[in-house]
């Protein structure tokens, strides 16, 4: 079987129109930065980037063929179906799905997530924190997930619901008994849950920014333990943090 990443991201987004290319760190935006970190992290697997077919997401695209990596253009409103296609067309059996929302990205968290569902069976596989809550549900930003095809193909058939449609893998841990799933349960002991690095809104940018460019001029090694030590350190951007988990609660 084989295994690829796919990318989703889109130019368009209500709570901060643009900010796929909104200018983030050295005139680069954070899909930028997020490929720029897979690639130079020579997974040595296929890197897709998928968008929709609007035309303002030429812009995605111009993103893609600058990096060098491949795109897939699917239906605006149909995620799941633009996964889907993705993977077919490109012929990736086992997906890892991340989102672009999430520049910090844990490299090291990554790898071992890719290593481990290459070898595995399973229909799902996904870190658990150590409250049990999936990481997908969480707003830490740090982690992606593994889903095979045929799952996302299930999902299709056994579904119309517009949740599962634009949230891709929601139908398969709210019906786990259809699927076969791996948690990997976390155990670091620095997590806690006012930790927001997920970028959704203009002050989620902000905050994510300002952590960026303290790792890059300090030349911090960008993975959680060092990330969540700076957070500490911080009040203002955990009292900011905390403000916008509340208002963009999931």
């Amino acid at each position: 079987m084989k295994i690829g990443i796919i990318i989703q991201a889109r130019y368009g987004s209500t709570r901060l129109p643009f900010k796929m290319v909104k200018k983030f760190y050295n005139n680069f935006g954070i899909l930028d930065i997020l490929i720029n970190r897979l690639i130079y992290a020579k997974l040595n697997i296929p890197i897709i980037l998928a968008t929709t077919n609007n035309l303002l997401d030429t812009k995605i695209v111009d993103i893609a063929t600058k990096n060098n990596i491949i795109f897939f253009r699917g239906n605006e409103k149909n995620v799941l179906n633009r996964f889907i296609n993705a993977a077919k067309i490109n012929k990736i059996d086992k997906i890892i799905r991340i989102c672009a929302d999430n520049p910090l990205l844990d490299i090291g968290y990554l790898k071992n997530m890719i290593n481990k569902f290459k070898i595995s069976d399973v229909d799902y596989w996904s870190y658990q924190l150590p409250n049990n809550k999936l990481t997908i549900l969480s707003h830490f930003g740090f982690w992606a997930e593994g889903v095979k095809l045929s799952a996302l193909e299930k999902i299709a058939k056994n579904t119309n619901d517009l949740k599962y449609i634009e949230h891709v893998t929601n139908y398969i841990y709210l019906n786990k008994n259809k699927f076969d799933i791996h948690l990997e349960k976390l155990d670091n002991t620095n997590l806690h849950e006012n930790i927001r690095l997920t970028i959704d809104t203009k002050s989620d940018f902000q905050i994510v920014k300002e952590i960026y460019y303290k790792i890059k001029k300090e030349n911090i090694n960008l993975n959680i333990n060092n990330i969540i030590k700076m957070i500490n350190e911080n009040i203002i951007w955990q009292n900011q943090m905390k403000k916008n988990i509340i208002l963009n609660e999931k």
